[in-house]
């Protein structure tokens, strides 16, 4: 137990009262020892993977992407898919099976209700 904040070695207070940084605290220090460059250790200890923010991830090309997989599986094209409620279903079964795509969003990108949505929920 320690009277005040700045007195606990592991504590971040002095660091930030005094802007020193994490690399230069001596916690760290105690624990990677004197020489060990903490900020150079976390550098190097990971492996970055970083996704694209161009759009690529956006629900609606993953929607397209799932409904084209959908169509290259069972043979089924647009028309179908917007004239037959049987193939809608398989198709929205399909996206949220095979593609981790949510109910919301399917509704969302076809602009079905939510009413809609629950039936086709129901019955796939």
């Amino acid at each position: 137990m320690v009277k005040e904040c700045k007195d606990y070695i592991f504590s971040s207070y002095n660091e930030y009262l005094h802007s020193t940084g994490v690399s230069r605290n001596e916690a760290l220090k105690y624990v990677f020892g004197n020489n060990a460059d903490y900020m150079e250790l976390i550098i190097n200890s990971f492996d970055r993977k970083f996704i694209d923010i161009d759009g690529t991830y956006r629900i609606e090309d993953r929607i397209e992407n799932g409904i084209k997989e959908f169509f290259k599986r069972t043979h089924y094209d647009w028309q179908q898919l917007l004239t037959n409620r049987n193939v809608l279903k398989k198709a929205v079964h399909f996206m949220k099976q095979e593609c981790n795509i949510n109910y919301k969003e399917i509704g969302n990108f076809f602009g079905i209700s939510k009413n809609i949505m629950d039936k086709l929920q129901k019955n796939a």
